[in-house]
Order: C-alpha cells, then sequence, then structure tokens
C-alpha cells in the first residue's frame, strides 16, 4: 500500500514518500496540532498480518523508546491502523553518511563523525540493546552536520526476553557483519562495534 499526499495515519497527515527499502517506507508527515514534521516508517503489505513480525515492530519500538542519546534517532510513537503498521521518528533531513562517502574526507572530520557515534552505541548496549545493522546508510545527519544513529529495525535486546527469530537466522547487512553474525551464531555488543569499525575504514 502506497500512502497518498494528505492521508491521515494517527493524528499525522502524509506529506511524501522519502525513502523505501526492502522492510519499511518512509514518509514525511506532518502533526497539525503539534505544527510538526515527523518521519513516519510504515510495514509493508504483506507483513501486515504477519504476528511475528508486528510483534518484532513493536519490539524496535520500544527498544528505541528507552534510548535517550543525542545521537540515536528519536521515537515519538507508533501504532496499527486500517491493517497499517508505523513508526513516528523523528525527522532528518540533511542526508545520510552514505551521501557523503566516495568524496574525500578529513580526518578531524571523521574523528567528529565517529566520537558521538561510538557514545551512542556505548549508551545503546548499557540498555541491553544491539543495533546488529550499522552501516553508512543507517547515519543520518542533521542540516548542522550532527550525526544520528537510525534504524534499529533489526535491534534485539542483548539478553533474550523473548525469542522474535529462529535460530540460525542472519540479520543484517553482510558487508558490514562480523563474522559471528554471519554466520547466525549468538552476537553482542562487539558486533555493532566490528560494523563500525568497518565505517570508520570506508571513511578513511
Amino acid at each position: 500500500m502506497s500512502l497518498d499526499e494528505g492521508t491521515a495515519l494517527g493524528s499525522y497527515r502524509i506529506v511524501e514518500q522519502i525513502g523505501r527499502g526492502g522492510m519499511a517506507t518512509v514518509y514525511k508527515a506532518h502533526h497539525p496540532g503539534l505544527d510538526r514534521y515527523v518521519a513516519i516508517k510504515v510495514l509493508p503489505d504483506f507483513f501486515a498480518e504477519d504476528e511475528e513480525y508486528r510483534d518484532r515492530f513493536q519490539q524496535e519500538a520500544r527498544s528505541i523508546a528507552r534510548l535517550k542519546h543525542p545521537n540515536i534517532l528519536n521515537v515519538f510513537d507508533f501504532g496499527q491502523e486500517r491493517g497499517i503498521t508505523y513508526l513516528v521518528l523523528e525527522l532528518v533531513e540533511g542526508g545520510t553518511l552514505s551521501d557523503r562517502l566516495g568524496g574525500q574526507m578529513d580526518l578531524q572530520e571523521i574523528v567528529a563523525f565517529l566520537r558521538p557515534l561510538a557514545g551512542a552505541l556505548d549508551h545503546a548496549h548499557a540498555q541491553g540493546v544491539l543495533h546488529r545493522d550499522i552501516k553508512p546508510s543507517n547515519v543520518l545527519i542533521h542540516k548542522n552536520g550532527t550525526p544520528v544513529l537510525a534504524d534499529f529495525g533489526l535491534a534485539r535486546m542483548a539478553a533474550p526476553v523473548k525469542k522474535l527469530t529462529a535460530s540460525g537466522v542472519v540479520m543484517g547487512t553482510p558487508e558490514y557483519m562480523s563474522p559471528e553474525q554471519a554466520v547466525g551464531g549468538p552476537i553482542g555488543p562487539a558486533s555493532d562495534i566490528y560494523a563500525l569499525g568497518i565505517v570508520a575504514y570506508e571513511m578513511v
């Protein structure tokens, strides 16, 4: 299902589609009462009736909502309506780190990106949350240059309270996976740090 401009979703009205991936479509939306623009991440149609996926999606919302850090994308709300499952997120309009790669980056600029992202990961790990899919396209950039770690769509509790996926299922982006994640083994904070290391290598 594609949401047209002006479509109401909860208290929000769709402005335009701003992104699409394998796991979700992202729209820019407006909350008239608060006069605030947000990003709304919508579950694909074919997963709308899948109870396991809905559970995973809600786990994502709850996990991110626990994380209060200036370099982690804020989640404001989530819900289900008319067969649509969605997250309401902070809107970041300065592009992604992926957009910046390919050109020369100054070493000081690289450090200025990596330090806050590493701090964001430290915070998430201290809360028992793993990201599992760190890559340049999941690093958003505010217009003032501040990087924000986004898309905890594959995040799981480090201490598994509920097993949502089958044993041995590999989740993430292969180019950035740690060896243990690539073979579907148990992972921990070190796997996220490994992926951040690959991102750092690409930047340099």
